[in-house]
């Protein structure tokens, strides 16, 4: 799996590849010049990402959907796309194969397994659309390993339900990022102690974190949420667990 910077991964898995959440933009924001801007350059372009099979959305929000980059990939020949419900009819996205799924609902290609799964969290980008189209985590297996993808979510006791019915996992990669003010951000992001509660709960070899350094997210310092998530991955002792890659690195599963 390669950490292309903040939600977006690249990972190769049963023989079939697949890109989830890419966002290439300069800022995540719907408005020119304005929004969260970004903070590191990228490893490379979308139009130099290498070859892949399946497109995956875990949420339409801007930080995870950036349509411009998104639609560029989706028309690339062969790719198939597995989307939350009504993101490809909202956003006007159109792959080679495109499918919408509810919670709960799988999809294979090749030898990989898609299943889409509950997070608790939202979508929308606009005044209007607020939870219009759905959103969600994915469970992939496929060539004897087992991924959990956690987009955006806030703890709860779906992590427990995933590993239970999906797991043990492989590796679960989890967004660290945006946690703080607890206030207004415990109903859609997970602070870094809970990071590790889910973690354990989705009953995972290995915690990727992502989510944070490439958009200034929540009222935290840039880069302070690996460091409290290690933090707490030592209080809870599974720090050896956790891997905080750079952007570009790829750790093997």
């Amino acid at each position: 799996v390669m950490w292309l910077g903040h939600a977006g991964v690249m990972l190769r898995l049963g023989g079939v590849v697949a890109v989830v959440d890419p966002v290439f933009g300069e800022r995540a924001s719907p408005l020119p010049g304005l929004g969260p801007r970004r903070l590191v350059p990228l490893p490379f372009d979308a139009e130099s990402l290498p070859p892949f099979d399946l497109l995956l959305l875990t949420h339409d929000h801007y930080d995870h959907l950036e349509l411009p980059s998104f639609r560029a990939l989706a028309r690339r020949p062969g790719v198939a796309c597995l989307l939350p419900l009504r993101v490809a009819a909202l956003r006007g996205i159109a792959c080679a194969h495109t499918e919408a799924l509810g919670w709960g609902e799988s999809r294979s290609l090749g030898g990989l397994t898609a299943t889409f799964l509950p997070a608790r969290h939202e979508s929308g980008r606009g005044l209007f659309d607020h939870r219009v189209t759905l959103w969600g985590a994915w469970a992939l297996e496929g060539g004897g390993r087992r991924v959990y993808l956690a987009g955006d979510s806030a703890h709860g006791p779906h992590f427990a339900e995933a590993g239970a019915r999906h797991g043990p996992f492989d590796l679960a990669i989890m967004g660290v990022g945006g946690f703080l003010p607890r206030r207004t951000n415990h109903h859609h992001h997970a602070s870094p102690e809970e990071v590790i509660e889910g973690f354990r709960a989705l009953r995972a070899r290995r915690l990727m974190l992502v989510h944070w350094g490439t958009y200034p997210m929540g009222a935290e310092d840039t880069g302070a949420a690996p460091a409290a998530t290690l933090a707490a991955a030592r209080a809870a002792g599974v720090e050896g667990a956790v891997i905080v890659p750079r952007i570009g690195e790829t750790i093997p599963l």
